[in-house]
C-alpha cells in the first residue's frame, strides 16, 4: 500500500477509502486517500450502506478530468493557501469548487490543467485580480472555513503546534467560525494574550464550566488521536474525521454551528428564576459586512477590538441624535447596528459603545 500511495513516486493510482462502522483506523484511511488524491468516506452503523456505495460508485464511474492543477501566469500575481490543497478528480455531474488567496493585483492568466483520457487539456482564462474589493465577502468566509478544517485535520493527524493553533484562532475569530474545536482555541488564545475580560469573545461560554469543559474535551480528542494510536479507532475518531471532512468541503458561509450540536448548546436558567431558555453559544456569533460580532449578555462585541491597543472610547445612547449621526460615518454601520440596541463597534481607532441606557 505504501508504494501505491506515495505521491513522490509518481504513481497513477487513486484510492478511495470506505470506513464501515466505527471499528476502522481513520488515520490510515485518511492518509491513503490524501496521498493518492482520492477520497475517504465513513458510513455509520445506522446508515444505509447500499445507498452510500451505489451513489459513490455511480459518481466515480465517469471521470471527466483527472490529475488537475491550477496555475496563474502573471508577474505580479501569486496564488496561496488553496483549499483543497490537492485538487481531486472531476467526475460527470460533479462540481469542483476551489478557494484560495492571491497576492498582487492586475490581469493574470489562470491555467487549469488536467487529463481527459490520454489527452492533456489546458483551459486558459484571463482574470482581473483587484487590489481591493468588498464584493462577494462570503467567498472569503467559505475559504476560511475550509482552511480551518484543513488545519484542524493536521492537528488530528500530526499533532498540534503553536503556529497551527494561532492561525486557527485568528481565522475562527475573524470569520466567526464556530465549532467546539475553534471555540476552545479562541478562549485559550485570549487567555494567553491576557485580553481584557470585557473584550473576550466567549465570556459567557468561559463562565459556563459545564459547556466549556465539553468544548475543551472535544478539541483535546483530536489532539489525543495524534499521540495515541488506540484512539484512532472507535466512534469518537469517526465523528472527528467526518466533522473535519465537512469543514474541509464546506460550500456555504458558516454563520454558526448547528443547533443539533449539543456541545455548544445547553439549557440554563434565565434571568427570571422561573424561566427556562435554550442557550446556544453558536447562535451568539454573527458576521455582518465582513466583521464578526460576538454576543455576551445584551452586548454584541466587535471582534476586532481586542486586536487594537489604545482605543479611544465613546459612548452613544441608542436612538439619540448622536446615534443617527454616527450611522452616517460609514456605510456598514447601519448593518452593524441592526444587531441590537447594545453594540460595540471599532472605527478609525475609536471604540463606539452604543447602549440602550
Amino acid at each position: 500500500i505504501v508504494g501505491l500511495v506515495d505521491g513522490s513516486r509518481g504513481n497513477k493510482y487513486k484510492i478511495f477509502s470506505f470506513g464501515l462502522g466505527h471499528d476502522v483506523n481513520t488515520h490510515l484511511l485518511d492518509r491513503i486517500a490524501e496521498k493518492s488524491r482520492g477520497v475517504s468516506r465513513y458510513v455509520a452503523p445506522e446508515e444505509d450502506l447500499e445507498i452510500k456505495l451505489s451513489n459513490f460508485f455511480r459518481k466515480i464511474s465517469e471521470p471527466v478530468m483527472t490529475d488537475l492543477s491550477l496555475e496563474v501566469e502573471g508577474r505580479e500575481i501569486r496564488l496561496t493557501k488553496l483549499q483543497p490543497s490537492g485538487m481531486p478528480d472531476l467526475f460527470n455531474g460533479d462540481q469542483l469548487v476551489l478557494f484560495g488567496r492571491f497576492e498582487g493585483a492586475g490581469t493574470g492568466q489562470l491555467l487549469l490543467k488536467g487529463n481527459m483520457g490520454a489527452q492533456q487539456v489546458v483551459i486558459n482564462r484571463s482574470i482581473q485580480f483587484p487590489k481591493q474589493t468588498s464584493a462577494n465577502r462570503y467567498i472569503a468566509e467559505i475559504w476560511a472555513t475550509r482552511r480551518v478544517g484543513r488545519l484542524l485535520d493536521q492537528i488530528r493527524l500530526n499533532g498540534e503546534s503553536a503556529e497551527l493553533k494561532q492561525e486557527i484562532s485568528l481565522l475562527a475569530r475573524e470569520f466567526g467560525i464556530v465549532t467546539p474545536y475553534t471555540a476552545y482555541l479562541i478562549m485559550e488564545d485570549e487567555e494567553v494574550r491576557n485580553v481584557p475580560v470585557l473584550q473576550r469573545n466567549y465570556r459567557e461560554l468561559a463562565q459556563d464550566h459545564t459547556v466549556s469543559g465539553q468544548v475543551k474535551r472535544s478539541y483535546q480528542s483530536i489532539v489525543d488521536e495524534a499521540g495515541d494510536k488506540t484512539l484512532r479507532f472507535g466512534k469518537g475518531a469517526v465523528t472527528n474525521a467526518r466533522g473535519l471532512q465537512q469543514l474541509k468541503e464546506e460550500k456555504f458561509a458558516m454563520r454558526s454551528w448547528s443547533k443539533k450540536d449539543a456541545v455548544l448548546a445547553k439549557s440554563k436558567v434565565a434571568a427570571s428564576p422561573s424561566a427556562q431558555q435554550s442557550q446556544n453559544y453558536g447562535q451568539q456569533v454573527r458576521v455582518v459586512k465582513g466583521r464578526a460580532f460576538y454576543q455576551n449578555g445584551l452586548v454584541w462585541n466587535d471582534s476586532t477590538a481586542q486586536d487594537q491597543s489604545g482605543l479611544k472610547t465613546v459612548k452613544i445612547i441608542f436612538n439619540s441624535r448622536e446615534y443617527f449621526e454616527f450611522m452616517s460615518q460609514h456605510k456598514a454601520i447601519p448593518a452593524w447596528l441592526s444587531l441590537g440596541r447594545n453594540v460595540d463597534i471599532v472605527l478609525a481607532g475609536t471604540l463606539y459603545q452604543v447602549r440602550e441606557i
